[in-house]
């Protein structure tokens, strides 16, 4: 289970990160912009997988449920910001 917590966890940093990053090349403080910008927006995606790390480590009851509720809000997450850094793209290249 937490494998699959790891990969979708890593697929929604790989994308919002490509596109703050495209955003912040042509910027001065590029690191700091980075940073600036990428903390807030990781923290629910890191919410939800913690909720369900810790559900998968530590079981108990409503552990399933909440497994899979961490994993619908990391899921969700993902499609929001996949398909925003995708339709945004173009836009950010040429500005």
């Amino acid at each position: 289970m937490i494998p699959l917590v790891l990969t979708a966890g890593s697929i929604g940093i790989a994308g919002v990160g490509t596109l703050l990053a495209t955003m912040s090349v042509n910027t001065k403080g590029k690191d700091f912009v980075l940073t600036v910008l990428m903390v807030p927006l990781m923290y629910p995606l890191l919410l939800a997988a913690v909720s369900a790390t810790t559900a998968a480590v530590l079981g108990g009851d409503g552990s399933v449920e909440q497994f899979w509720a961490g994993m619908g809000g990391i899921a969700g997450y993902d499609a929001i910001m996949l398909l925003a850094a995708y339709a945004l793209y173009e836009f950010v290249i040429g500005a």
